[in-house]
């Protein structure tokens, strides 16, 4: 499995208004559950797993954050992705003391057949490109985001 085969256009949101994480996180899991990806107990254990194992990367100009939680709150494989009009705050995946201002979030969703490291080393790819990240936070639609990421993980 690679990051292209869990890419849906209903599960990626551009311009995300969001006041704080935990509300950019509620809108990924309201697409995602529209998109049947999903079980109700998702955003939950997203909120949970973040206050445990916070997911923010400093990147520079443009930080992220992948939060992502176990199989069993996932009907089939996804991710979400959403980029936010304003940067909400992350702590930080290195020091969770730390926060970090993020602007485009990468949210997994991985059913038991995903492979987890090899989508996170994907990912890791994608957001250690300035170029990649710039694209991504100027795209206007969903169909842009899939595109600038299938053309990465290529």
């Amino acid at each position: 499995m690679q990051m292209k085969d869990i890419l849906f256009p209903e599960c990626i949101l551009t311009h995300v208004k969001a006041e704080s994480k935990e509300e950019a996180l509620g809108r990924l899991f309201e697409a995602l559950n529209a998109a049947g990806k999903v079980k109700p107990s998702f955003y939950e254990a997203i909120l949970e797993r973040e206050k445990n194992y916070p997911t923010g990367l400093e990147l520079g100009e443009w930080n992220a954050a992948i939060p992502h939680v176990t199989p069993d709150h996932v009907v089939t494989s996804a991710m979400g992705v959403a980029v936010l009009d304003t940067p909400v705050t992350f702590q930080r995946m290195d020091n969770k003391a730390e926060t970090v201002e993020v602007k485009v979030i990468f949210n997994i969703a991985l059913d038991a057949n995903g492979k987890h490291l090899d989508i996170l080393q994907e990912i890791m790819g994608v957001v250690a490109n300035a170029d990649v990240m710039r694209r991504l936070v100027r795209a206007e639609t969903s169909e842009q985001i899939i595109k600038i990421l299938k053309q990465e993980g290529e």
